[in-house]
């Protein structure tokens, strides 16, 4: 081989170590720009599901702080799927850590992701556990919404049932007034009857007057029908009272249990109804 076609090959292997070194650079930025946009993904992520710790973080931040945001995060994530907040400080880490790996499982979380992953902060394999995570915050608080809704519509309707009834009882007591009121009636009119006829039967004895018998014979007549008319009045008051009654024990069963249901969805605050006070207010 002579000098020239030494020199040529030389040249080609500094030029193709250089281009390999220029590529390994530029492979190395992509690199950095693919992780860039996989940490803005995932603290879009946790701002979405509402991780107020993410709002304000931005991406020039430390690795150490990065790794401690994202462990956070995801902690933040967990505990409000399990319903359980626990505070976390950054000397916990390691054992959060830990936490995580295993509560990702417990709540069956179906991207394995291990402790190294996250220490070593792998976007790759942390974006779509973030992703999974953030979708199944939004679906529980949709379904709790509904659930809220649901309350909502059956209180009202239960209002609404009570004020039906406080009505039906207020009707029913005025009807039970205007009853008594002609059994009072109807019994002066006996007592008058009566005295008016014992009246008549101290005259028969004095005086034997057929008129006076007539008159007599038409009282009693009278008397037996006006008894008649006490005895259905009495017995239509009696029907009345046995199904109110019935209403309101069957009404006062029913808010009974729907008082021991209730308690499940005490978390949705206080939404200051009693109606079985209501409606024993109203029977006092």
């Amino acid at each position: 081989m002579n000098i020239t076609s030494k020199l040529c090959r030389c040249c080609l292997l500094r030029a193709k170590a250089k281009t390999t070194k220029m590529s390994d650079s530029q492979q190395n930025d992509v690199d950095v720009d693919v992780d860039v946009l996989l940490l803005q993904k995932i603290l879009d992520l946790f701002v979405t599901a509402g991780y107020s710790g993410a709002r304000s973080s931005n991406l020039s931040v430390s690795v150490t702080l990065t790794h401690d945001i994202l462990t956070q995060g995801l902690a933040w994530c967990i505990s409000s799927l399990a319903a359980a907040s626990n505070s976390t400080t950054k000397s916990q880490s390691n054992e959060l850590e830990e936490d995580i790996e295993a509560a990702l499982r417990s709540i069956g979380c179906p991207y394995a992701l291990q402790l190294h992953q996250i220490q070593q902060l792998d976007y790759n394999a942390l974006y779509p556990v973030v992703q999974w995570l953030v979708n199944r915050i939004q679906t529980n608080t949709t379904m709790n919404i509904n659930e809220v809704s649901y309350v909502m519509r059956e209180i009202e309707r239960e209002e609404h049932t009570v004020k039906q009834l406080e009505k039906e009882l207020k009707d029913a007591e005025q009807s039970i007034e205007i009853v008594n009121a002609d059994l009072n009636e109807q019994n002066l009119k006996n007592a008058h009857i009566l005295n008016a006829s014992q009246d008549l039967r101290v005259k028969l004895d004095k005086e034997g007057d057929k008129a006076v018998v007539e008159r007599l014979t038409f009282l009693m007549e009278s008397l037996k029908v006006l008894e008649s008319k006490n005895s259905d009045s009495r017995s239509y008051c009696k029907q009345i009272d046995s199904s109110l009654q019935d209403d309101i024990s069957w009404f006062e069963n029913k808010m009974l249990s729907y008082e021991a249901g209730k308690s499940s969805f005490d978390d949705f605050g206080d939404f200051s109804c009693d109606p079985l006070g209501k409606l024993k207010s109203a029977k006092t």
